[in-house]
């Protein structure tokens, strides 16, 4: 009958509003569940490296200010090292280029392969000094490479082979040329010496430097003349 029909009509439409209102309260849950997720993630503290913690100074309760370090990590990659080399070096050295790394802990024997990887465009000024700080990376992984280690550097700016090389502390520079001290006659009773004008090249790191011309192998250098003879 028609009394019935407007029943189930009420009743029909009823059932949407209802789905309505339960996926509003779903929708409510949800958003709550997400903020209490998102509170707890800020909690906790990740690092953007991979690495081992090595040292943690927060206790549990207490208020960590702004811009304090808690957390130290050391990372697991390659190590580097930063130094600052002087504007006088800083034209010859150039990213890529390999170098030798001995570290105080182990000795000079101890030689590690390292190689340019960043150099400073800015400049950093030491004792009034100008200086451009150069990052350093270890080739190998080397379990005796220890964060805080004293580290010597030698950049291989060039190398060549079968060069005639002298003391550099033999090389005079007067009137605007270079010169060594040769001994003329070294089977004379009386050697006398002459000074040889000589183009240099390379200097080394072992305080060599190479001579292009002026001075062929097996002639005596005068390294430094005493005021009662020469030596």
């Amino acid at each position: 009958n028609l009394g019935r029909q407007e029943l189930v009509l009420k009743q029909a439409g009823t059932i949407p509003e209802q789905i309505s209102a339960q996926e509003a309260k779903e929708e409510s849950v949800l958003a709550s569940v997400d903020n209490l997720q998102a509170q707890i993630r800020k909690t906790v503290l990740r690092s953007s490296i991979t690495g081992v913690v090595s040292s943690q100074k927060a206790k549990i309760g207490e208020i960590a200010a702004a811009n304090t370090v808690v957390v130290s990590l050391i990372s697991v990659s390659r190590y580097e090292i930063e130094a600052n080399i002087a504007e006088a070096d800083i034209a010859k050295v150039k990213i890529g280029q390999a170098a030798e790394v001995t570290l105080d802990a182990y000795g000079s024997d101890a030689v590690f392969a390292a190689a340019v990887v960043k150099i400073d465009p800015a400049e950093t000024i030491i004792d009034g000094v100008a200086t451009y700080k150069t990052t350093f990376q270890f080739t190998d992984l080397d379990e005796r490479v220890k964060s805080g280690m004293t580290a010597n550097i030698e950049i291989a700016i060039a190398k060549k082979e079968g060069v005639v090389v002298v003391p550099e502390r033999a090389v005079i520079t007067k009137n605007g040329g270079k010169f060594i001290r040769l001994v003329a006659s070294p089977e004379s009773s009386r050697p006398e010496v002459k000074e040889a004008p000589v183009t240099t090249g390379l200097r080394g790191s072992d305080g060599n430097i190479e001579v292009l011309q002026g001075v062929k192998e097996g002639d005596k250098v005068i390294i430094f003349v005493q005021e009662d003879g020469f030596n």
